[in-house]
């Protein structure tokens, strides 16, 4: 069928009608700016205005996210930018996997040798290594098991650590050979003077008659008496402070001294909801908004999705997420 001129609404653009044209030559839809397309048996990737700007040559090319994609040559899986420059050379033993949950990142695993590895921004910021485990639930923080120890390393700074425990949008990180440090969501350094104080100037005192700590306001009246063996790391987070009892219970407080939660352990603060354990049957959340408990299978491990408020991975015999809003369940959504 041929189209006059006439035959198209006055709104249409040139550009909407040309990008209409290449979107039925496009392989893939198009993400990030750039659709797939398929051309004399070769893959490349043109933009929004129809222009090719990847000309074809790979034996197959995957979307891209972020301004990268898998591409396949010849001699293997590599990556490549939006320029189609490598900026992970192609290589025969690579086999490439873009994370579902942060698709900046790709997992990276040497067949001939079972190293395995993540890459992002141009660079390994996990070398090939004989790794047990790689988990992500801490990112930018990439905890891994090898030679038997545990550690963590900020994907950022390169540093590594033994511990690392993340309050709401504060990283705390500490191992055996240094002080903690502390770190915002993007793994930058933050300066623990800033978290001393809640945003209304309550902060902490130490009662030299017997060693136990409390609460002051900025007026420096007493609001908390010292009842309290320590304070989690000594910072508010989400205008909370979590101290430790002499009984070994774990306390949340608010800026009014008020006790809105209570645990064995505070395993974590993430918005409205405390990730805690009372036992070792396993973690639950409380919803410290809703004053409600929510309990999971024993030996359950609760960790925050990123970027996803409201929703949690429960870690246990299989996968599952939990919809913690409306306190229901999806198996396989990770």
């Amino acid at each position: 069928m041929l189209c006059c001129g006439s035959c198209f609404p006055q709104a249409v653009e040139a550009q909407k009608f040309q990008y209409a044209l290449q979107e039925v030559k496009a392989h893939e839809p198009f993400h990030d700016g750039l659709a797939v397309f398929y051309e004399d048996g070769k893959y490349g990737a043109i933009n929004t205005n129809g222009r090719v700007v990847i000309k074809p040559q790979f034996k197959f090319l995957e979307e891209f996210i972020n301004g990268t994609a898998i591409a396949r040559t010849e001699t293997g899986q590599g990556i490549i930018n939006r320029n189609g420059d490598f900026i992970l050379r192609p290589q025969s033993q690579f086999q490439l996997v873009r994370d579902h949950n942060f698709p900046e990142l790709y997992k990276i695993t040497d067949e001939s040798s079972g190293e395995k590895g993540i890459f992002a921004d141009g660079r390994f910021i996990l070398p090939l290594g004989k790794y047990r485990s790689l988990f992500l639930h801490h990112y930018p923080f990439i905890h891994y098991a090898s030679h038997g120890k545990r550690q963590y390393v900020n994907s950022l700074t390169g540093e590594i650590f033994d511990f690392c425990l993340q309050k709401n949008d504060v990283f705390i990180c500490s191992s055996a050979n240094n002080s903690q440090c502390y770190f915002s969501k993007d793994g930058n350094p933050l300066d623990k003077s800033l978290y001393l104080k809640s945003s209304n100037g309550v902060y902490i005192y130490k009662d030299e008659k017997s060693k136990l700590y409390g609460l002051k306001n900025a007026q420096g009246t007493i609001i908390v008496s010292p009842k309290y063996l320590f304070f989690d790391d000594e910072i508010w987070i989400n205008d909370m402070m979590v101290g430790k009892t002499n009984d070994g219970i774990s306390e949340i407080i608010n800026t009014k001294g008020e006790v809105v939660g209570q645990a064995k352990t505070i395993q974590l603060i993430v918005g409205n909801y405390i990730v805690a354990r009372n036992n070792t049957d396993g973690e639950f959340l409380y919803d410290i908004k809703e004053k409600c408990l929510l309990e999971f299978p024993k030996n359950s491990e609760i960790y925050p999705i990123k970027d996803c408020i409201g929703w949690f991975y429960v870690k246990q015999s299989g996968k599952e997420t939990i919809s913690v809003k409306q306190n229901t369940q999806a198996m396989g959504m990770i």
